[in-house]
């Protein structure tokens, strides 16, 4: 359809007087403009004109970023959640609040979702559906992209296998690790005879890249997280900006 970043439409169908008519309807611009062609446009009264000959309106785009993950999802249900999920995020939740197991036991999902803060006044949030949420409310969630998609590929860059992953992301994250293969590789440094073993990726490491990936993705653009493993390096990327702007300016400001 031309547009970058393709924030997603519906087509509604209809008859007037007797003609069928078709209408586009395009989601508003999340925090950037959304450009036609390479062309952003606003409506200036009854014309449409070009969003560059009006740079506050554009700069209010830019600044007009939205939490996504704590927006309410309007049609989700707590049938829309996994159980299992559910019950994997309370012993996440007693573990990180050990003074409050006995508490958590006794709540009921409403109220514990609540309390983790994965709904708002009893309202599911997308970030509910994306780490809890049944591989089918997926739908709810467009047209963001709630997907981790994990591609094995060889040492001329052919793809060798792949495989996607879809909500629960809580419980899917360690289907995701398992697919790559962290060897075991063996080091023999100076002045000894026995030789050091230790894994390809440390383990903690992996993990907290995903959860970054998924933390830090902007849903916004319709885009999904991917885990490239080739045989000498594993690549984690999603979609978004590097909020600083440029990595030189965090070294040369010491920032964090």
């Amino acid at each position: 359809m031309g547009l970058h970043p393709n924030t997603g439409f519906e087509i509604h169908a209809l008859t007037y007087h007797g003609q069928r008519v078709v209408l586009f309807e395009f989601h508003p611009a999340f925090d950037q403009p959304v450009k036609f062609y390479g062309t952003a446009y606003i409506r200036d009264g009854s014309s449409k004109t070009e969003l560059s000959r009006y740079p506050e309106k554009q700069r209010q785009i830019w600044q007009r970023r939205v939490d996504w993950s704590a927006q309410v999802c309007e049609r989700a249900t707590l049938r829309d959640l996994d159980p299992a999920a559910i019950t994997k995020a309370r012993t996440e939740y007693k573990t990180k609040f050990p003074a409050k197991a006995a508490e958590v036991d006794g709540w009921d999902d409403a109220t514990f979702l609540n309390k983790a803060k994965l709904t708002n006044h009893g309202a599911l949030t997308n970030a509910a559906l994306l780490l809890l949420g049944l591989p089918e409310s997926t739908a709810l969630l467009s047209p963001a992209v709630a997907r981790i998609s994990w591609l094995l590929k060889n040492e001329r860059n052919e793809d060798q296998d792949y495989e996607h992953f879809d909500p629960p992301l809580l419980l899917n994250v360690d289907k995701v690790l398992a697919r790559i293969r962290n060897l075991t590789v063996r080091e023999l440094p100076s002045g000894t005879l026995f030789p050091l073993e230790m894994s390809q990726y440390d383990p903690w490491v992996m993990r907290e890249a995903l959860h970054n990936c998924i933390a830090h993705q902007d849903y916004g653009l319709s885009g999904r997280i991917q885990v490239v493993e080739t045989p000498h390096r594993l690549i984690l990327t999603n979609v978004g900006g590097f909020l600083p702007g440029r990595v030189e300016a965090v070294i040369e400001q010491d920032a964090p």
